[in-house]
């Protein structure tokens, strides 16, 4: 197998980068041109780690984490979950900014040849359990990116409830998580909460008497935390709302949003 890069994109980016570059740039604008994995206005690909080690044999797992890493902090990509499994923990990449790339690289030809790329067809998502450096920043020294912050939070939302709740209706049709990163999102971007702070109110709720029967979805925690109040009590932890008063509040919400 050979592997190929643009030298100005090393010179800019790094030699590892370049490669790992040459290889989004691929599929990605096959996916493009094929008018497939397109979310929230971009296009992707994904694959685990235990892919990138048998597509690169010649990197170890440590040294892809920190090519992606790298990438990730120079603005090159950015990282999702668009799984449809709520257990899969494959990564999801695409270029911030697809038209900025394109102008570097535009002497570039793509290699067309699935000796040289991961063949899509056959790789499905497959679950990665080892801790990742990406989206894991307790257990890494190298901070998550905010992109996986919120992913990281959506799936810690998830793991929760089931720890505490486990919905029976769950077993069977498992929540679409993939709707669920955008709320989560807009509590950081729009609402003006901190992911540390989004992180205790998971964590409040999904262990509160009421709540953890009522908030169910990222939508609903969205919501209520917009409701004057609410994250005082969350913060304060010990002036926990009795049931009655949720229950109103519950009530209100429902009268209100429908």
């Amino acid at each position: 197998m050979e592997y190929s890069f643009d030298i100005k994109v090393a010179e800019k980016y790094g030699v590892d980068e370049a490669i790992m570059i040459k290889n989004f740039q691929y599929w990605i604008m096959k996916n493009k041109a094929s008018g497939k994995h397109f979310y929230d206005g971009r296009t992707w690909t994904y694959n685990s780690t235990k892919a990138f080690i048998d597509l690169f044999p010649f990197w170890k797992e440590y040294q892809i984490r920190r090519v992606l890493e790298s990438l990730k902090k120079q603005g090159i990509i950015i990282i999702g979950n668009y799984n449809k499994n709520a257990y899969d923990r494959t990564l999801w990449y695409a270029f911030a900014n697809e038209e900025s790339l394109k102008s570097i690289c535009e002497n570039t030809q793509m290699e067309n040849t699935e000796n040289s790329n991961q063949n899509e067809k056959n790789s499905k998502p497959i679950p990665d359990n080892k801790p990742n450096i990406l989206t894991d920043n307790k257990t890494n020294d190298v901070p998550a990116p905010q992109d996986a912050d919120a992913v990281r939070l959506t799936q810690l939302f998830y793991d929760e409830i089931v720890r505490n709740r486990n919905p029976k209706v769950w077993l069977t049709n498992p929540p679409d998580l993939t709707k669920w990163r955008p709320h989560i999102e807009k509590m950081h971007t729009i609402d003006g909460l901190s992911y540390s702070d989004i992180e205790k109110v998971i964590r409040w709720v999904t262990k509160h008497e009421f709540w953890s029967n009522n908030i169910l979805s990222a939508e609903t925690l969205r919501r209520q935390t917009r409701e004057k109040d609410f994250l005082g009590q969350a913060e304060k932890k010990a002036n926990i709302p009795n049931v009655d008063d949720a229950q109103k509040r519950l009530e209100e919400l429902n009268a209100r949003y429908g």
